[in-house]
């Protein structure tokens, strides 16, 4: 992560009703699909999390469209497509090249996957 401050950003509550603790923030850069780094900013980190998930309300104040259909979603800005993935199940998955999330550039000091 860049940018990271640690912090009580307060708890987040998950839909089972536990509640996380969001412990810092700071902005995080993935490789898309297409090579491209997307950098989403402002990202929380909730201790004990198990997924990354992205939200939708802060993709919107950053200025990107989220356009969902068919089983299907992509992230825009502008003309260019920034991320696309589909649906599985309840959830739409970001479509990325590796197995996992690796971060591209990661300034905390440690080794980091999300």
């Amino acid at each position: 992560m860049k940018n990271f401050i640690t912090e009580n950003f307060g708890k987040v509550r998950l839909a089972d009703d536990e509640a996380l603790d969001i412990i810092g923030m700071g902005d995080i850069n993935l490789r898309t699909f297409a090579g491209i780094v997307w950098t989403l900013k402002n990202v929380t980190y909730i201790l004990g999390l198990k997924r990354m998930l992205i939200s939708l309300g802060m993709l919107d104040v950053q200025g990107y469209q989220v356009i969902f259909g068919d089983g299907q979603w992509k992230v825009v800005k502008g003309n260019l497509v920034v991320a696309r993935g589909w649906k599985k199940r309840t959830l739409y998955m970001v479509e990325l090249p590796a197995k996992e999330v690796n971060l591209v550039s990661n300034d905390v000091g440690q080794s980091s996957s999300l």
